[in-house]
């Protein structure tokens, strides 16, 4: 997308850290807000420190990417809109995969064959897990179980969700990995909270937060 607008692209770390570099154009692509928004000062948020530095540049147009869960709705919505101004604002969600989405990363993951990827698409709907096809996550989740089952579908749903779910309670990102690393949480702690919380199998995706300007 930096390369189809222009503009300068940056992780949300690097911008709060560094700043932008010395030949940036508009917009600006920042890139990560989940990857910032743990590990704050106690009164200070991310999304607070990117606001100020976009004040600082006077508001250029830019965009904002972050993971749903780290997202806090009308919250962080309502920030964003008073920097940049009502009606100038615009927040969107990824929508879910398509069939020729799944099917590629189906065919990524597994290194396999469009036909490969067809019969694991229809076998998943035949299993009735159809439902974890059309997200990112969940769907990558479904391929990694499947593969650490030696390429063999497990015997019940109930057992594909079990692995899907110690897949899915494992943090992958570093940053959040180091942020984490003094909790004494197990992942087993982290599946019994998420069970209470009728949360084992999330739904994912990213918020894009950008200024909307009128066209002069």
């Amino acid at each position: 997308m930096t390369k189809k607008e222009g503009g300068c692209y940056i992780s949300a770390r690097n911008f709060i850290e560094l700043g932008l570099p010395a030949h940036w154009s508009a917009p600006v692509f920042i890139d990560g807000l989940d990857e910032v928004t743990r590990g704050n000062a106690p009164g200070s948020t991310a999304l607070g420190q990117i606001r100020s530095r976009l004040h600082v540049l006077g508001i250029p147009n830019f965009r904002i990417s972050c993971r749903e869960a780290d997202w806090r709705g009308s919250a962080d919505s309502a920030a964003l809109q008073y920097l940049v101004g009502d009606g100038n604002f615009l927040e969107l969600h990824l929508e879910p995969l398509d069939l020729k989405q799944i099917t590629a990363l189906i065919m990524h993951w597994q290194g396999s064959s469009e036909t490969s990827a067809t019969d694991f698409i229809r076998e998943a709907k035949q299993r009735d897990l159809g439902g974890l096809l059309d997200n990112p996550q969940t769907l990558r989740m479904l391929v990694k179980a499947v593969g650490a089952l030696a390429n063999t579908w497990p015997d019940s749903k109930t057992e594909a969700y079990e692995i899907a779910c110690q897949q899915l309670v494992r943090e992958h990102n570093k940053l959040h990995i180091a942020a984490l690393r003094s909790s004494p949480l197990t992942d087993d702690d982290l599946l019994q909270a998420a069970v209470r919380r009728h949360a084992v199998i999330g739904q994912w995706g990213y918020r894009f937060a950008t200024p909307r300007r009128p066209s002069s």
